[in-house]
């Protein structure tokens, strides 16, 4: 069934309230209902408002703006250029809704987002060499008992659940509501019963070792300038100069060092991790 068309005045409510409450759905100030509330404010305009695509797109540009400022290593017009170009990809769960969804049963149309959201991630997951960086589940970090669906299906399930809520709160299916009850009750079932288990109390001291100027802020940064240099020999498939190769061996050596006195000193101090 068709989605009807909206109002321009709803539309721009909508969306309105997505530009704003996205930030926090996901990146680095993230919160937990936002995580919910946002994909669901979003889909709601793109299912149904006229300029979908645009709109949308500028919802989720400045989303990624937000979720990433201070964390990507890119600066100014760069950074701007790159949130679009997130902003776009972040955008396709949200069109393929749009164009999928209509067409089927009201519960297998509640499917497609959370699936097209866990395809990207998991698509972006085996392509990116940040592995999960970004994933959408690890806005639950502070809910233990939906965090406990990792033991299950990994952090894929944990996406789906929270991204379900969008489509749900979307639909005018009665049956898709209580199924998702009866999912996120079981899910809060399975977390509170496994978290009062025999072995929940136990803990294991970690410690994330990381140089103290980070190798990824490599451009316009003095110290990681011979990696830098050397990356892009390797990009452009060019042969590096002896007086590059010393300087990228001094550096590399240099990282290596803290990495290692780094991971020694933490071991001495209790990390089994």
């Amino acid at each position: 069934m068709r989605n009807p068309p909206m109002t321009a005045r709803s539309s721009l409510l909508l969306l309105s309230l997505a530009i704003v409450v996205l930030p926090f759905a996901n990146g680095r100030w993230s919160v937990a209902i936002a995580a919910f509330a946002g994909p669901a404010l979003l889909l709601a305009f793109t299912r149904h408002a006229r300029h979908a695509f645009l709109g949308g797109w500028l919802a989720t540009s400045v989303a990624c703006f937000f979720w990433w400022n201070g964390v990507f290593p890119l600066k100014g017009v760069a950074y701007a250029i790159a949130s679009i170009v997130f902003g776009l990809i972040a955008l396709l769960p949200y069109l393929a809704d749009r164009a999928f969804a209509p067409r089927l049963h009201p519960l297998l149309a509640a499917l497609v987002f959370p699936c097209a959201v866990v395809t990207l991630e998991t698509v972006t997951m085996l392509s990116s060499p940040f592995g999960s960086w970004g994933a959408f589940a690890y806005t639950m970090f502070g809910v233990p008992p939906l965090v406990q669906l990792a033991s299950i299906g990994g952090l894929a399930l944990i996406t789906f659940v929270v991204t379900l809520f969008a489509s749900v709160v979307n639909s005018r299916s009665r049956a898709a509501w209580i199924a998702y009850a009866i999912v996120i009750g079981a899910t809060f079932a399975f977390g509170s019963l496994r978290l009062r288990s025999s072995g929940a109390t136990d803990t294991v001291q970690i410690a994330a070792i990381t140089p103290r100027i980070p190798t990824y802020t490599v451009r316009g940064d003095v110290a990681n300038a011979p990696i830098h240099a050397a990356l892009q020999s390797v990009r452009k498939q060019q042969p590096m100069s002896n007086d590059a190769w010393t300087a990228f061996r001094t550096r590399a050596a240099a990282i290596n060092t803290e990495l290692l006195n780094t991971t020694e000193a933490e071991a001495r101090n209790g990390a089994k991790l």
